[in-house]
């Protein structure tokens, strides 16, 4: 029987606090970059705000938590559909419904119509999208 033992290291980038530095300066923050800290968050935070509307997107990240905005159930309503920038949404006519030559001609070299979708489709399809 193989025995193998593997050895983990962990480095943690904390430091202990002594008790009573905490109970006589309760306002002591240490050694903490907090502006780095918020600027992280928002960068990791800012692609999930695509499901907000764009006046909710604005106003949700900030750098100082005394400017944040309150908004009503209303507000924060999901959408879709809305980009960040025309660019970063695919045309639904460019890129879902029309074919590429190379699905076209794959779709011929098996001896299949490549329109045969369509034809398998319910009724009314087409108003769908």
């Amino acid at each position: 029987m193989l025995h193998i033992e593997l050895k983990v290291l962990t480095q943690l980038n904390s430091y202990r606090l002594e008790p009573n530095d905490i109970e006589n300066n309760p306002d002591m923050l240490g050694e903490y970059n907090i502006q780095r800290a918020i600027a992280t968050f928002n960068k990791r935070v800012e692609p999930l705000l695509i499901v907000f509307k764009e006046e909710v997107r604005n106003g949700l990240l900030v750098k100082n938590p005394e400017d944040r905005g309150f908004f009503t159930k209303t507000q924060c309503e999901l959408i879709n559909g809305v980009p960040f920038e025309e660019k970063d949404q695919d045309d639904v006519e460019e890129h879902l419904i029309k074919m590429e030559d190379g699905e076209v001609e794959f779709w011929e070299k098996v001896g299949i119509d490549p329109n045969y979708m369509y034809e398998l489709a319910e009724p009314g399809w087409e108003n769908l999208v």
